[in-house]
């Protein structure tokens, strides 16, 4: 498996993700879950074909993608003849990072999934900072999201049992090219709408008191110290 590049490297390409996922959604109905496993059916089907298969996916292979985890589950339990490698790409997180001028070093980071994070009721620390992954696709379950809503309201909901409605918040999203630029919306909890959020939407929280990486060891080399 392979990264985007692998268009250019390998004859027995299976396709990218985007590619396979949609000859999958017939009736823009079916559950993301029976798509991520027929994509993955659909990889080790193609070893019938081809000795040697690349599987191209948008940025890190397995970040916030499962059809790669669920195609190597099952090859390495039951196709032992077959060698698996995988190849790290810059994630959507990465370019977080980068975008916003984050060092997660410094206060330490949350990351949870949106619909985890409030059916799970995960508790938020507001010392840290929070990331909020997949914000537009809460109580959505099919890959098509033209017409349905995320509840946003849900989220926003969840948020303002741990931050002030006047916390500010970053609606970010990745460039998907390098000839596109990120989309960097600063707002807070109270304002955000629902036309901003997006299927590519992530949230970005700052903590609510910044602590200095510089005084933070200052403190560990004092307590060393004593």
């Amino acid at each position: 498996f392979k990264q985007k590049t692998a268009y250019e490297i390998s004859l027995g390409l299976v396709g990218s993700e985007m590619c396979i996922r949609d000859s999958y959604q017939k009736d823009k109905q079916t559950h993301r879950s029976n798509i991520y496993h027929a994509i993955a059916e659909h990889i080790i089907n193609e070893f019938e074909h081809y000795d040697n298969i690349c599987f191209a996916l948008y940025g890190h292979p397995f970040f916030c993608a499962q059809p790669a985890l669920h195609a190597i589950e099952k090859i390495t339990k039951d196709r032992k003849d077959i060698t698996i490698y995988n190849f790290p790409a810059v994630s959507a997180l990465d370019c977080l990072w980068t975008d916003l001028k984050v060092n997660p070093a410094e206060n330490g980071m949350q990351l949870y999934e949106a619909s985890f994070m409030i059916y799970r009721k995960i508790p938020l620390l507001t010392q840290v900072d929070l990331v909020v992954l997949q914000a537009g696709l809460i109580d959505i379950d099919t890959i098509y999201t033209g017409k349905e809503k995320s509840r946003v309201d849900k989220l926003i909901s969840y948020l303002l049992q741990f931050y002030n409605k006047t916390h500010s918040i970053t609606i970010y999203e990745a460039a998907q090219f390098p000839s596109q630029e990120p989309k960097i919306i600063n707002t807070n909890l109270e304002n955000i709408k629902a036309s901003e959020i997006s299927t590519l939407t992530t949230l970005y929280i700052s903590c609510e008191k910044r602590i200095l990486v510089e005084n933070s060891l200052f403190l560990c080399s004092n307590l060393d110290a004593g």
